[in-house]
Parts: C-alpha cells; sequence; structure tokens
C-alpha cells in the first residue's frame, strides 16, 4: 500500500488499487476498488482517480573518436492522455479514521495505442505505458498516492502507407553473388509470403523459388532473420533521431538438398519470435517511436559442376500486430487488524461522457496525433 507521513505532512494511512483484471482493450471498462486505512482525521479531504498514458524513449548514441568510443545519453518523454475524476467527496467536508473502499468503473478511451515495450542496445528501451493511479487529497496535508499499472491491448491498428507491405503476397527477388564460374551464368531465387501480418501465435510461411538455369548446384543452408527496426528520438530541440536494427530470430535450416537443376519451390516454416511476447513490441508509428520488422532469407549454393558457391538474399517486411499481455497482477498488500471497509457507492467514469449519476468534476486531456484504430489493419491514405 501506498502510505504517508506525518512528520513530511502527508496524509496519514495506507492505499491500494485492486483490479478485476489489468489487461484490458482499448475503449473497454476498468472495474476495481480503492481501499484506504485512514488513520488519522482529515479537514476537505477528496479522493481522486487518476489514468494516464506515456510514450517514452530511453537510448544512447555511440560515439567513436581516434582512441576511444563513448555514449550520450537521450531522453524523451510524450503524454498520450491523462483523466483525473473526484471519485468521492465526503459529504460533511470532513473524514475520520476507518476502512474504506470505493468501487469504480473506468472507462477506457477508445483509440488507445496498445501498450508497448523493446529494448534496444546499450541498455536502451522505448516503451507506451499507462497507469491507474488514486489520490487523496486534504487541506495541510501532501497527498496519500497509489500507482499501478494497466496494460492495453488491441486485435487491430492502422498503420502509415510505407510501414505497411504494398503486397501481402508481394515476391522479392533475392540478390547476391550466386555465379557459376564454369556455366558464367547466374542462380536466382525468390521469396514470397502468403500473407504479411502475424498475431502472435502465428507461424510464418515462407515460399522460396530457386532458378538455377539448367545446371547443377547443391543447397546447403537457408538462413531465415527476423529483424525489429527502432526509430526513437528525445523531445528536445535538436535531439538526434538513433535507429538501431535489434536481431529478434536467427534460424539455420541445413535442407540437404544436392543435385538441383532448373526451376525448383521450397516451403519454410518459422515461429513468430517468442522474445516479442515478453517485450511487448510490435509494428507501430507514434510521435517518439516508430518499429517496423523484416524478415531476410539467405540462401547458400555450392554447384555441383565446380565448387563455386555463393549466396542469394531477400528481404521482406511484415507486420506484427499487437497482442494480448499477461501481465502478473500487484499482490494486495497484508490488510491492517480487524480490516472491515466501509463500502461506498460505485462511480461510473467516462470521458467521452459526463455521467448524470456521477456529477463529480473530470479533468482531461485527450492523447494527441495519435493513428486510430480499425476492425482490420489498413494502410493510412
Amino acid at each position: 500500500m501506498g502510505s504517508g507521513d506525518s512528520k513530511q505532512g502527508h496524509v496519514q494511512g495506507n492505499m491500494f488499487i485492486s483490479l478485476e483484471i489489468n489487461n484490458i482493450i482499448s475503449g473497454g471498462i476498468l472495474r476495481g476498488s480503492v481501499h484506504i486505512a485512514l488513520t488519522e482525521q482529515l479537514a476537505n479531504p477528496v479522493l481522486y482517480l487518476i489514468f494516464k498514458g506515456n510514450e517514452v524513449t530511453d537510448f544512447k548514441i555511440q560515439h567513436r573518436s581516434k582512441n576511444s568510443t563513448y555514449y550520450t545519453r537521450h531522453v524523451g518523454k510524450q503524454l498520450l492522455c491523462s483523466l483525473k475524476a473526484a471519485l468521492y467527496q465526503w459529504p460533511d467536508l470532513v473524514a475520520y479514521p476507518g476502512n474504506f473502499s470505493f468501487p469504480f468503473e473506468l472507462k477506457i478511451y477508445d483509440n488507445l495505442l496498445p501498450s508497448f515495450h523493446a529494448y534496444a542496445h546499450w541498455g536502451g528501451f522505448c516503451q507506451i505505458n499507462y497507469s491507474i493511479r488514486a489520490q487523496l487529497h486534504a487541506t495541510d496535508r501532501q497527498p496519500l498516492k497509489f500507482k499501478g499499472p494497466v496494460y492495453i491491448y488491441t486485435n487491430s491498428i492502422t498503420l502509415p502507407q510505407e510501414m505497411y507491405p504494398q503486397s501481402i503476397s508481394r515476391d522479392c527477388p533475392g540478390h547476391g553473388s550466386v555465379l557459376c564460374c564454369f556455366n558464367k551464368e547466374h542462380a536466382t531465387s525468390r521469396v514470397s509470403l502468403e500473407r504479411g501480418t502475424f498475431g502472435n501465435l502465428d507461424y510464418i510461411d515462407i515460399n522460396l523459388e530457386t532458378n538455377l538455369s539448367g545446371f547443377s548446384a547443391n543447397i546447403t543452408r537457408v538462413e531465415i532473420e527476423v529483424n525489429k527496426v527502432l526509430t526513437m528520438t528525445a523531445n528536445k530541440k535538436n535531439s538526434r533521431i538513433c535507429t538501431q536494427v535489434v536481431n529478434m530470430l536467427r534460424t539455420d535450416q541445413r535442407p540437404g538438398i544436392k543435385a538441383l537443376s532448373g526451376a525448383q519451390r521450397f516451403n519454410f516454416r518459422v515461429p513468430i519470435p517468442s522474445i516479442l511476447k515478453s517485450e511487448h513490441c510490435y509494428t507501430m508509428s507514434a510521435q517518439l517511436i516508430k518499429c517496423f520488422f523484416v524478415l531476410n532469407v539467405k540462401l547458400h549454393t555450392e554447384f555441383y559442376c565446380c565448387k563455386c558457391y555463393g549466396f542469394d538474399e531477400a528481404n521482406q517486411g511484415i507486420v506484427i500486430l499487437p497482442f494480448q499481455i499477461q501481465a502478473p497482477m500487484i499482490p494486495p498488500p497484508i490488510a491492517p487488524e480487524q480490516w472491515q471497509a466501509q463500502l461506498l457507492p460505485q462511480s461510473s467514469i467516462n470521458p467521452n461522457l459526463q455521467d448524470s449519476n456521477n456529477p463529480n468534476p473530470l479533468i482531461v486531456r485527450s492523447f494527441t496525433n495519435q493513428p486510430g484504430l480499425t476492425d482490420k489493419v489498413t494502410p493510412q491514405s
């Protein structure tokens, strides 16, 4: 529980927020209760419920001089949404010592970006985070406070045109240095995907087409990588933009295919990297953060006639959809002895529409310049 210290002028007592669930779809209803064990009398007390969302970047840029390597740190923070509502005001303007529970229902904004967390190089990270907070204010006292995380998810999101594959089944011509010195001809390959958008439980089905132009060769290896490309910036003037490529998956297939000639077709299946689930990252574009993913397939070939070898490489952008985060709840504290809380009437808070049954004032600051959400993945025109 959050607690206060009378020597510092804080409200004396403890506070905790219990939630039915702490992961909720954007536009859903967040239900819970604020519990307070108050140990002193307060004048003009007001209990506030606060919901906030922030976009945060914290990254390092590497610099190299003639004799050393050093790093500069850059930090950015952008408010996405902020709601503050008076959850309860004591009718006689006096709160007496006791235990209280204040149930609430909070309508979440309809078009919030899902929670996001991704790691960057050199200890950096970027995230979109949300929190539910409670504050008990009183005359001549510092407020009693508590803060807990809330995870927002959605099953769909609208992406900028440049971050969306132009065609889900688009072929990507390979390029590389596969040249037979005997025949003086190149081997070519093409990579295609049956679809370009994936959830966190999906597999990537890769179609690989090769053309060895009538001569024989061995396919010795097929390297498959999924790379995350992060672009982060801080919100200070003249702050540098940092783009980093972070490998999420690397697998080495050894099919042992020998003495092939002409056009051939192969299929490979790789799972969506499990690290995406622990990081909570997906394809997105916000104010300080941009994240997209690239599939790289490299074909290693050895020619049968002369033992020349080389590789052919192809890249394909893929879209990773946001997914529901299974996050542990904050464990409740040990209740005070003889805990028998006074249960107050439930309050319903809707940032979009003032409830006539809940006339408590709302102080709302909406998010700005955020992409909207739709029922499917679509490019912005």
